[in-house]
């Protein structure tokens, strides 16, 4: 299956209001590793994985200036055998062709229920999308 394996965030897009209204704005990785905010750096260094047995796996390295003796014991064993944090997975699955990631979130238009599952395509270059609320472009970890 092509998608398994790791991956790392390429760019995301999502919405910044100026002069109250809404703008789309699409960040790249690089912009996410310059960025002063130690949230966004993170989310520069992490690491996405898809594994076989259906699991979408979020996953970053330790923060930058801590070491592992400031930890506690529960984040300690979040630490995968890959040096990397555990920080949420989802459950993935393909249906119909398509590569579809739970979202987990509850979703509703005009009181009718809607699916939680978002959709993955790939694109031409070889990057994936994931089409969440805020969409991810992905690419392959060498």
């Amino acid at each position: 299956m092509k998608f398994l394996g790791k991956w790392q965030l390429k760019a995301m897009e999502y919405i910044e209001i100026e002069n109250d209204a809404p703008k789309k704005v699409i960040k790249t990785r690089e912009q996410f590793l310059e960025s002063e905010d130690s949230e966004e750096r993170m989310m520069g260094t992490a690491i996405y994985e898809f594994t076989e047995d259906g699991q979408f796996i979020h996953k970053i390295p330790l923060p930058e200036g801590m070491s592992m003796d400031e930890l506690s014991d529960e984040e300690k064993e979040a630490l995968g055998p890959d040096g990397l944090f555990t920080v949420e997975s989802k459950e993935w699955k393909e249906e119909d062709g398509k590569i579809l990631i739970n979202s987990e979130e509850f979703r509703e238009i005009c009181g009718e229920e809607q699916s939680p599952w978002d959709e993955v395509v790939e694109n031409a270059d070889g990057t994936i999308l994931y089409k969440a609320a805020f969409p991810m472009t992905f690419e392959r970890v060498i």
